[in-house]
């Protein structure tokens, strides 16, 4: 496993990808760490393993309203060069938790992306991508109530399609908040953690191949769209509404009509660390 294969890590500011990408492959390609007024990811950036022909990418997300554009030109830049190297690849979302709930912004990243990648037999279909939930609180997720229900709750707007993300996931792998990692900048994780998520990736987390292109990422009134988005998955999962005419970038949209699919993937399919893998 790995031969001609890529990696690409995508996540909107904050949610530690670049830390993630820095551990997996122990070089400073990757820049990480606080900063103020968006993430350090602006452009892609990648590491190559020659030794197991693997090619990690890190690439922002559309969450931060000012960088849209630039994101999505390095988000299209590192699928074009998967499908024009005819290429392998795993698309990993890297998102963390708000107030207990998944960012809508995290999930119009996640709409807009997977909509826009061609594969030479058709569409990506569902479990075609996979998901870290980084930083997860500990405490909450080995709690009875997040564990009987919590966890369905939390995990509910991946698994069914509608306007707020039109492609399910069961591809999800739970990483726990670590208290070390903060505020340090270019820190890296180690032990069992990273080595969880690099069996994750590499084992468990689903596999496009037949990458043919990318289609254009539209960012064109981004503040309106995130806010209608976040107001509509607020309504079908509940959470906090937008104020009106609040330029927050966080947001996303729902109503469940999309088929299932059979995967186009290889994968495994049995549960792996903390990872939530159950291809029904």
């Amino acid at each position: 496993m790995g031969k001609n294969l890529d990696v690409i890590l995508v996540g909107n500011p904050g949610t530690g990808k670049s830390t993630i990408a820095a551990s997996l492959t122990n070089s400073s390609n990757f820049q990480s760490g606080v900063s103020f007024g968006g993430g350090h990811s602006k452009e892609l950036n990648s590491y190559y393993d020659q030794n197991a022909d693997i090619r990690y990418s890190d690439t922002p997300g559309l969450a931060d309203v000012e960088l849209a554009k630039i994101a999505a030109a390095a988000i299209e830049k590192a699928i074009q060069s998967t499908a024009s190297k005819k290429r392998k690849l795993k698309l990993i979302f890297v998102i963390t938790q708000e107030a207990g709930r998944v960012r809508p912004a995290d999930l119009y990243t996640i709409d807009k992306i997977t909509q826009a990648i061609q594969l030479t037999h058709g569409p990506v279909r569902n479990n075609g991508y996979s998901i870290i939930v980084n930083k997860f609180p500990k405490k909450i997720y080995e709690s009875k109530d997040f564990q009987e229900n919590g966890k369905e709750k939390f995990l509910e707007p991946f698994k069914k399609t509608g306007n707020h993300l039109r492609i399910s996931t069961n591809n999800i792998h739970f990483n726990f908040k670590m208290s070390e990692l903060d505020y340090k900048d270019n820190a890296k994780m180690q032990g069992k953690a990273l080595e969880d998520i690099r069996g994750f990736i590499l084992k468990y987390s689903g596999t496009l191949t037949g990458v043919k292109s990318c289609l254009p990422i539209q960012t064109g009134n981004l503040a309106k769209k995130l806010e209608e988005y976040k107001e509509s998955v607020s309504e079908k999962f509940g959470g906090p509404k937008p104020n009106p005419g609040s330029k927050q970038s966080t947001a996303q949209t729902s109503n469940y009509t999309q088929k299932n699919y059979n995967t186009n993937f290889q994968s495994p399919g049995n549960n792996y660390g903390r990872q939530t893998n159950n291809n029904n």
